[in-house]
């Protein structure tokens, strides 16, 4: 495994979940039964990642109330999907006793057990003994211990003196290992709900298409031994040394961008699959979640935007959540060098953050959630569509105009340049009749050290008057996309910034909420 390499670091045994597979002894009958637990034994036990399927023939077994005492019982694991079984032998084989398996440890027609459970995401795969990964299985019919590809890392050929020679021998040549391919992309990886499973796993052995992986916190390695390397540098995981550090919140829009990349069969699983990264993250910073964000970063967390034009989730999720985005986000200021060593001031003031849960926290339905904020807002015309995601506008050669400067007396605006991108892509600017209202969030101190000159970058939400709603006290507005507006950056712009901004955002700053 290499120097350093600490496996007790990698696992401690927990509490056994609420319900396990009791897979008997390795050499007892083949019978299995799922069991109920006090929650007080600590035992080991392994758990399954995998692809459902589907195709409702492809379908698991599922733990249902009808037929609760049916699998309460001893049952004969031979009838069970090839996944399921190797995965039983698996865990027979190590000398483990219990096996956790989704769909059959979750009772799946009881809402309530379904999402107490579910909540309990991040402690069940945080204390597996070992997550077994179905990953290139597309559903649980394909198992585990599918012959591997050989055409995947394997090639024959001859050597040059054979060839001379005329010799027939054949020399077999093995490539290294192409985890991107064999883990990133694969059927697995695809899904959103194993994101959490894979990342809260200490410890954990992938089925792939040309031979196993394993992988702990520290370090992945591949079968044929080709492959030894720090585990963050091939696939996602919680290294723990990130969690609780400045790099915290770089690391959690990392897994947001995977996430909101990954597939979910069930649009409404969309804040459930996420909970147990989310629940760990709170334990491991103190930081608070909102719906995606964080209570201590509000401010700045509510600029993420969409990597292609998205579709809201049909949940009653707000607006200003990229939960309620079904597309690949990301956090614009993590990706661009030029805001790194920006000198960052938050111009919205969060009052109040008003979220309330129908049930569990993060796993149940919401009632009420509104941020109330003090904030100023700039209306701009539009002039021109450059594409389908990102709207620009435009005065002579520069991005945009503003509406209160396009009298003969108005100031001239080459000092500024901005963009703007729709969470919709550009169906969005039909709510807006050519005129965008801009939210000022925050502003980042700049400079240009090629050209000598200073400006200012103004991160904005493009956002939709809703009028009062409810009987609230302040009007409420809708998020539909994210800007920045670039200020100054000429040799004209010296001394006057400030000039120039308030010549932009002249409104005098307002309480609204953002629903």
């Amino acid at each position: 495994m290499g120097d350093g390499y600490d496996a007790v670091r990698c696992y401690q045994p927990g509490p056994l979940p609420t319900r396990v597979i009791d897979v008997g002894a390795s050499k007892g009958p083949d019978e299995i039964r799922v069991i109920q637990t006090d929650g007080t034994q600590s035992e080991r036990y392994t758990t399954l990642s995998h692809c459902w399927g589907t195709a409702y023939s492809l379908s698991p077994p599922k733990l249902l109330r009808s037929n609760a005492t049916e699998w309460y019982n001893f049952s004969d694991a031979q009838r069970l999907p090839s996944t399921y079984k190797d995965a039983i032998t698996l865990t027979r084989l190590l000398g483990v006793r219990y096996l956790w398996i989704d769909s059959l440890c979750i009772i799946q027609d009881d809402e309530d057990d379904w999402r107490r459970e579910s909540s309990k995401m991040a402690s069940i795969y945080r204390n597996s003994y070992l997550t077994i990964a179905a990953t290139a299985a597309e559903h649980s019919g394909i198992g585990c211990f599918s012959r591997a590809s050989a055409s995947s890392h394997v090639t024959r050929t001859r050597t040059k003196y054979e060839v001379m020679r005329q010799e027939s021998k054949e020399t077999y040549i093995r490539l290294p290992p192409n985890e991107i391919t064999s883990l990133l992309s694969s059927p697995l990886y695809k899904r959103a709900w194993t994101l959490q499973e894979i990342c809260l796993s200490k410890r954990r052995v992938h089925f792939a298409d040309d031979q196993m992986y394993w992988q702990c916190q520290t370090r992945t390695c591949s079968e044929d031994g080709l492959l030894s390397a720090p585990t963050s540098s091939v696939t996602p995981s919680l290294l723990d040394s990130l969690v609780g550090t400045p790099n915290s919140m770089r690391t959690w829009w990392s897994w947001v961008e995977d996430y909101s990349n990954r597939k979910l069969t069930v649009q409404s699983d969309r804040l459930v699959a996420f909970a147990g990264i989310t629940k760990y993250f709170e334990e491991q910073t103190g930081n608070t979640a909102v719906v995606g964000l964080w209570e201590d970063e509000i401010v700045s967390n509510l600029l993420w935007y969409t990597q292609n034009p998205a579709a809201f989730s049909p949940r009653g999720i707000p607006s200003w959540s990229w939960f309620n985005i079904d597309g690949q986000v990301t956090r614009p200021t993590f990706r661009d060098p030029r805001y790194w060593n920006c000198k960052r001031i938050q111009n919205l003031k969060v009052i109040r953050i008003e979220v309330k849960w129908a049930g569990e926290r993060l796993v149940s339905d919401l009632t009420r959630s509104n941020i109330l904020v003090t904030g100023q807002i700039a209306t701009f015309i539009h002039v021109d569509a450059s594409d389908d995601h990102t709207l620009r506008w435009e005065q002579k050669d520069w991005i945009f105009r503003i509406i209160r400067s396009l009298a003969p007396e108005g100031p001239q605006v080459d000092w500024c340049k901005a963009y703007c991108c729709f969470d919709l892509g550009s169906d969005s600017f039909r709510f807006f009749h050519g005129r965008i209202c801009c939210l000022r969030v925050e502003t980042l101190a700049s400079y240009d050290h090629e050209r000598n000159v200073p400006g200012n970058i103004y991160e904005v939400l493009i956002v939709e008057q809703l009028g009062v709603l409810n009987g609230d006290e302040f009007p409420s507005y809708r998020r539909m996309g994210v800007g920045s507006i670039e200020l100054g950056f000429t040799p004209e712009s010296v001394g006057k910034l400030d000039e120039f901004e308030r010549q932009i955002f002249k409104e005098p700053a307002m309480e609204l909420y953002l629903v």
